[in-house]
Order: C-alpha cells, then structure tokens, then sequence
C-alpha cells in the first residue's frame, strides 16, 4: 500500500528537527524512481527515530507514549528487515529487547517480559480499533486494514508470543 521504512539515525544528528526533515527528504528523492507510494504523512514511517528515542525508560509504561515511537517500536521486534546497517540494526534490536527485559521490585518473579507482552496487546488491540474504524469511516481503506490484521499481522504476533513462550 505505501513504502514502509524505518529510518533510524544516530541521536547527535536527530537532535535537530531540520535535518531529520533532509534526511527524510533525501530518502524518497531517491527512492522515487522505484514508484513506491510514499508513507502516510502522519504514520509511524513518515518521521526518523534513533535507538534512544525508541529505548528511553521514562516511556515503559506511559499510556500517553508518542504513538510513532511505540510503533516503530514494535515493528522492529515483529517484521522488519534491515536494508543497510546490519550490524547497527542487531545492535538497535537488542536495546529494544533490553528496553523490554525488567524486573520489577515488586514483582522479582515476573516473567522478564511481561511489559513487552503487554505493549504487544496494546498495539493489537489499537490496530482492531484502528481498522473497525475504517470500516465504518473509510470505505477505500477498510478491506486493506482487515486484511492485513487478519492475516499478516496474526501470524507476526503468533510467532513473537511463540518466541517468549519459548524462552526467547
């Protein structure tokens, strides 16, 4: 449907608003010839992150989180591929994880992902609403949305739950 990216910058050159913009800008120029539809413009792949934005603390738990962070997020952990970076991208994936992995004081025996757990129940059930929402306000898009939640998406969170479950 669009071209789903996930930038990931450095956080010294994220720190300033002008240049993620260029960077961004820069991206799809030269991705253009490819056709590819570009990201919606207020979606999670419109804007760039960087690990520490996607890994600050003071976010586990926050219900009012940044909507595009809590998504990017989460797509890292579900389907996404790295396109250049590799060893950056392993390097960003395993400080998701660490982000996800605590201990509680209050609860020493919790299963070491269970904020992961619940996160992935948020945003599964933010995108059911998110596509019963099309369904009754956006004719061009509801079948789309369906499809993919029951579908793709399913089995992407199937196989992460079967990866805790596991021992991960």
């Amino acid at each position: 449907s669009d071209c789903d990216l996930i930038v990931v910058l450095r956080d010294d050159v994220a720190a300033d608003a002008t240049t993620q913009r260029q960077i961004m800008e820069a991206l799809w120029q030269a991705l253009e010839p490819l056709g590819l539809p570009l990201p919606k413009h207020n979606g999670i792949f419109a804007t760039p992150t960087t690990v520490g934005e996607l890994c600050c603390l003071s976010a586990r738990g926050q219900v009012d989180e940044d909507q595009s962070v809590f998504g990017k997020r989460i797509q890292m952990l579900l389907d996404c591929q790295p396109v250049w970076g590799h060893a950056n991208y392993a390097r960003a994936l395993a400080a998701i994880v660490e982000f996800y992995i605590a201990r509680p004081p209050m609860a020493p025996l919790a299963h070491p992902f269970a904020y992961l757990l619940a996160d992935l129940t948020r945003y599964f059930h933010s995108l059911r609403v998110r596509a019963q929402w099309t369904l009754t306000h956006d004719a061009g898009q509801w079948w789309l949305q369906h499809m993919k939640l029951r579908h793709s998406r399913l089995v992407l969170y199937a196989g992460l739950l079967l990866l805790l479950g596991a021992g991960f």
